[in-house]
């Protein structure tokens, strides 16, 4: 069959050995070097450790996904408050970076605020080797 009919039954949308060809729509995110930090906080189990340490806060982000969400958009070479954190998360792709039910809404100032509140709280910024033991 020449590529010109080929190419024709993918543009049409016709049978094609039994499924549907569909055009595909794309999308494109920006991870820059996030996706080393990323899996930098993957690898040393900083959520884990840090939501361990904390406990069950029953909230959709999590205080060890807040932290990395901080330390990411810390190292994202910014200078913004933390309520604009879903702005910087907007074209990254969060599923991949921090976890994959989350988006870039839910890391707002309240989130994270209560995040570093609990941290607080529990005395982990105070004194950062209690998270550690």
């Amino acid at each position: 069959m020449p590529i010109e009919v080929i190419y024709g039954i993918l543009l049409n949308n016709h049978f094609l050995g039994g499924t549907l060809m569909t055009p595909s729509t794309f999308t494109t995110e920006s991870i820059d070097h996030l996706g080393i930090v990323a899996g930098i906080c993957h690898q040393i189990g900083i959520v884990e450790t840090t939501d361990t340490f904390i406990g069950q806060t029953n909230r959709k982000v999590s205080v060890g996904q807040a932290v990395v969400a901080m330390i990411l958009n810390a190292l994202g070479f910014v200078s913004r408050p933390l309520y604009l954190t879903p702005e910087f998360f907007s074209n990254k792709p969060v599923s991949l970076l921090i976890h994959p039910q989350l988006q870039a809404s839910d890391f707002n100032d309240d989130s994270l605020g209560r995040a570093l509140d609990t941290l607080i709280l529990n005395e982990a910024i105070v004194k950062p080797t209690r998270v550690l033991k």
